[in-house]
């Protein structure tokens, strides 16, 4: 897999919006959820089920602190229709310390990607 392994502490970028759960489980209880470009950290190591999905406990960073399980790859996965998943998140090793320490979290992480944020994630971020 050219999936990378990270590691704990390990900063992670969301490709797209997704949810995170309360454990490995895919049916767990919904604890939150990232934005695409938000970063979160990595809290252990990842662990990929039956079906190929790979999932990893992360937390996200800012006052609005979740922890929880997401899903970092579904490449190896077919949804209802057949068709197969998506990567979710990458490994962002390029990111510099000062970026780790931003409160702002999804917006700043946007911004520095030169998309724009969505409106309501800083708003999220406040809370």
């Amino acid at each position: 897999s050219d999936l990378p392994k990270g590691g704990e502490g390990a900063l992670w970028e969301a490709l797209e919006d997704g949810v995170i759960r309360e454990s490995r489980d895919v049916k767990s209880a919904r604890m939150g959820g990232v934005q695409q470009g938000e970063l979160c950290v990595q809290t252990g190591p990842q662990r990929a089920d039956a079906g190929g999905r790979v999932r990893m406990p992360i937390s996200t960073r800012g006052p609005r602190k979740v922890e929880g399980w997401v899903t970092v790859d579904a490449r190896r996965c077919r949804n209802a229709d057949g068709e197969l998943g998506a990567l979710c998140f990458r490994l962002r090793d390029d990111a510099p310390p000062a970026e780790a320490e931003t409160a702002a979290g999804g917006a700043a992480a946007a911004a520095a990607a030169g998309r724009p944020a969505k409106p309501r994630s800083e708003l999220e971020d406040l809370l």
